[in-house]
C-alpha cells in the first residue's frame, strides 16, 4: 500500500524482538517459581515498557514511534486474564532513563496474552486488545498518569498459545485486515501473535462508550464515528487508523542481515 504522510508506524527494532517473546514465554511456561523450583502457577500475563524514539512526518515519510530496547516490570502483578504494572514503578523507570540514557524516552508498551490452546484464542480472538476495562483503559491510564506530555503512544499484545507438537512456522501475516497490525509465528511448541496498536491522547468521555461485550463503541449524536476513535487511535474493529480513518499501512518485509526473519516485524 501507499505510505501516507499522516500515517504512524511503529517500528519495532530486530533486536528487541526476542525480548519480548522470550518474556511472554517465560510468564507462560513457568509463571511464579518458588526459589526451589516448584511451579506456583504458570498460563500467567507479562508487562514491560518500550524506549526509543518519535520521529514526526516529513517529506512524505509517515510519523514513526521507534522501539530501540525494552524492559519487564517484574513487579507487576500477573494474573492469567490480567497484569496490573505498579505505576510508581514505571515513573522511577522513566526518571531513570530520562537521567543516564536521555537520549531515549518511554514510547510504549507491551504486555502478553496467555491462552491454553488455539480453539481458545480462535474463539476469543486473544490476540486483539480488550475492552475499556481492560487494555484500552489501562493505555489511557499510561497517557493521564505516566506520559501526560506525550501525543502518541505504541502498544504491543503478544498471545501465546503452548501446543503438543512441536514446529517452526516464520512469521506471516495476519489475516484479512489485520494484516496491517501484526504477525504471527511458531517456535517449537508455542504458536504467537504480535499485534500493534498506537495510540493518542485525547479526551474519550464525550466520544464513545462500551458496548456489552466490552468493545469501544461512537456515542449516539458523534458525527464522525472514525474520527471518533481515533482520538484514542484504535478503531471499534480494533485496528490501528491513521488520522483520516484509513488502517495504518507497513512496509514490505526486509531481512536486511539476510538471515533472521523478525527484521521483517517492524511496522505493525
Amino acid at each position: 500500500m501507499a505510505i501516507d504522510n499522516q500515517k504512524t508506524q511503529i517500528i519495532i527494532e530486530d533486536h528487541v524482538v526476542p525480548q519480548l517473546l522470550t518474556s511472554a514465554i517465560e510468564a507462560y511456561q513457568h509463571g511464579d517459581v518458588t526459589s526451589i523450583g516448584t511451579r506456583l502457577r504458570n498460563k500467567l500475563e507479562t508487562y514491560g515498557l518500550l524506549w526509543g524514539y518519535t520521529l514526526p512526518a516529513r517529506a512524505g515519510v509517515p510519523a514513526r514511534i521507534v522501539a530501540v530496547t525494552s524492559t519487564v516490570e517484574v513487579s507487576a502483578d500477573r494474573q492469567r486474564d490480567s497484569v496490573d504494572p505498579i505505576r510508581a514503578s514505571l515513573k522511577q523507570k522513566r526518571e531513570f532513563f530520562e537521567t543516564y540514557w536521555p537520549n531515549l524516552e518511554l514510547v510504549g508498551t507491551f504486555h502478553s496474552h496467555p491462552y491454553k490452546d488455539l480453539d481458545e484464542i480462535k474463539k476469543n480472538q486473544g490476540w486483539r486488545a480488550s475492552g475499556e476495562d481492560g487494555d484500552l483503559g489501562h493505555w489511557r491510564g499510561i497517557h493521564d498518569e505516566i506520559c501526560p506530555e506525550y501525543s502518541h503512544l505504541a502498544h504491543i499484545i503478544v498471545s501465546v498459545v503452548c501446543l503438543d507438537r512441536k514446529s517452526t512456522k516464520w512469521p506471516e501475516r495476519l489475516g484479512g485486515n489485520e494484516a496491517f497490525t501484526g504477525y504471527k509465528l511458531g517456535a517449537g511448541n508455542y504458536r504467537i501473535w504480535v499485534k500493534g496498536y498506537s495510540t493518542e491522547r485525547e479526551e474519550l468521555a464525550d466520544y464513545i462508550h462500551e458496548d456489552e461485550d466490552g468493545d469501544a463503541k461512537a456515542n449516539e449524536g458523534c458525527n464522525d464515528e472514525v474520527e471518533a476513535f481515533d482520538r484514542f487511535g484504535v478503531s471499534e474493529e480494533g485496528y490501528v487508523l491513521d488520522s483520516d480513518g484509513n488502517i495504518l499501512s507497513y512496509s514490505d518485509v526486509e531481512d536486511e542481515s539476510g538471515f533472521s526473519p523478525f527484521n521483517g516485524l517492524r511496522d505493525l
